[in-house]
């Protein structure tokens, strides 16, 4: 059996241009997507190293990808190009690709209109590419099958796995997905919608200024570099408004650090504490219900010890897990 199996990817990723790292702000989506997997960028931890054997330029497998978002679009450009002669399917009952790597740009103010990351599927994947409008349902790995949500079995010598994470904003006592966007609360993940919303939450903290809140998920997450860039856009907010000797910047960690690579982890609490004033944080606190009629978040410690944090403004990064048909399958 012929398999390639990913871990469940993050549709978000982020890419840059030069060794300092500084974003390559003239590359457009269509091009990030189209030369990043050839150019080494890693997409969400997705590797083909794990195959039994992998297929060569002359060889004709049939690969299916499962996931239209950038790490699925980002796959089936790349191996279109380095296996001509391979089956290509996509599968995606999704029209619209949203660019969630710009959702920060969004919910800070740099980008006003949400049409700045939002584009069509069809005009992002490659040419001869076989796109089945259908949603995975259920993986066989055993027979190299998988079916969809409309009942069709699809077989293949090589599977990809690029499903993105689903959001678990319902384990927070006390919060409910609509409350997001509004008395202080916001979120960089949903969607472009509430990303604009997080935005005049925090555009009306920083007139003021007061106590922010900034967390971190217990679990693997998309994009675990995006509550530390909002919470950098944060303190240069209220730079910017005069406010920031008037707040205090709190970022919580359910871990022991703020970033699983020591370096940019170490990078990134040097800066804060450099700042005046510096921007605290608390390690192994996970944040476990919210009470908005007050505007308390309850965060618990590794012992099951709670403790309440007063906010004016809070940035709510929600545990993540893999989609159903990925969690309730031989995969995991």
């Amino acid at each position: 059996m012929k398999q390639a199996i990913s871990r469940p990817l993050s549709n978000q990723s982020n890419f840059r241009d030069n060794k300092n790292g500084s974003v390559n702000h003239q590359v457009s989506r269509r091009q990030f997507i189209g030369t990043s997997m050839a150019t080494g960028v890693a997409m969400g931890g997705m590797s083909l190293t794990g195959c039994t054997s992998l297929p060569t330029h002359q060889e004709n497998p049939n690969i299916v990808i499962v996931g239209a978002g950038v790490a699925g679009l980002a796959i089936a450009n790349r191996l279109s190009r380095q296996l001509p002669n391979a089956k290509l399917t996509i599968l995606d009952s999704r029209e619209t690709h949203y660019y969630q790597p710009g959702y920060t740009l969004l919910a800070s103010g740099v980008w006003k209109n949400a049409d700045k990351v939002i584009d069509s599927n069809a005009k992002l994947l490659p040419t001869g590419i076989n796109w089945i409008k259908e949603n995975a349902q259920e993986f066989l790995p055993d027979s190299n099958q998988l079916t969809t949500d409309n009942g069709k079995t699809i077989g293949y010598d090589y599977l990809v796995i690029a499903t993105g994470l689903r959001l678990g904003f319902d384990t927070i006592e006390g919060l409910d997905i609509a409350d997001l966007g509004s008395e202080g609360i916001g979120s960089v993940y949903p969607s472009p919608e509430i990303a604009l919303k997080t935005w005049q939450q925090m555009d009306m903290f920083r007139q003021t200024g007061g106590r922010a809140i900034m967390t971190l998920a217990h679990t693997d997450m998309k994009c675990a570099g995006a509550p530390l860039k909002m919470t950098f856009m944060l303190h240069d907010r209220l730079v910017q408004a005069g406010t920031r000797q008037d707040s205090d910047i709190q970022f919580f960690s359910p871990h022991n650090t703020v970033f699983s690579v020591p370096v940019v982890n170490e990078n990134v609490l040097s800066h804060w504490a450099s700042y005046n004033p510096p921007i605290g944080v608390n390690f192994e606190q996970r944040l476990t219900a919210i009470d908005k009629s007050s505007k308390t978040a309850y965060f618990t410690d590794g012992a099951g010890n709670q403790n309440a944090q007063d906010y004016d403004f809070i940035h709510i990064v929600p545990p993540m897990f893999a989609v159903d048909s990925v969690l309730n399958s031989p995969l995991a």
